[in-house]
């Protein structure tokens, strides 16, 4: 396995939250929480640098994580770049996670569900159903998102919702890469 600095992981789910990620938000992810490699240590584990409930952003390590559950992306853009995004990230300094967004997108599903209701019209959820306001608390996708930008780089458009299901479309679109099925 060849990871290098910068490259991103993503966590699959389990119980409620795999279960909506794949069956209520189109396109369906396998993913639900995401982080950076910052650098690999001489034991040959590697530092990460991610955003979990509720503690918020926090430096960790990859063997801390179930390994059989993890997936390593690449950032589909020039070296001199992708070896900079991750630290782009700390630019939130010491935060707590952003509940608070996360309850937001949850009061949206609701509203799109209401309205799916009263319309008879029922659908998968959308990404850009999900409002969208960046504040001073990260979640674990604004993280990765945050360290993009930092390089100049757009992994999902601005305003967009950062869900695991708005990554998807990035991969699909070519954005990044998967690296290594698993660790």
């Amino acid at each position: 396995m060849n990871l290098q600095v910068s490259d991103f992981f993503g966590e699959s789910a389990s119980g409620v939250a795999q279960w909506a990620v794949k069956h209520l938000v189109e396109p369906s992810s396998n993913e639900f929480h995401y982080g950076w490699l910052l650098y690999r240590l001489p034991d040959n584990d590697w530092v990460t640098l991610e955003s979990r409930f509720p503690r918020g952003l926090q430096v960790g390590r990859l063997s801390w994580h179930k390994r059989e559950r993890l997936h390593f992306y690449r950032l589909n853009i020039p070296d001199h770049m992708r070896k900079n995004a991750a630290w782009g990230a700390v630019e939130y300094g010491p935060s707590w996670y952003d509940t608070k967004l996360v309850l937001r997108f949850c009061g949206c599903a609701f509203c799109v569900f209401l309205s799916m209701l009263r319309k008879f019209r029922f659908r998968k959820f959308r990404v850009n159903d999900f409002d969208y306001i960046k504040d001073s608390n990260p979640i674990c996708t604004e993280v990765i998102v945050t360290g993009c930008r930092s390089v100049g780089f757009d992994i999902i458009p601005a305003g967009t919702a950062p869900i695991p299901n708005a990554f998807e479309i990035a991969r699909l679109e070519g954005k990044f890469f998967q690296v290594f099925p698993r660790y």
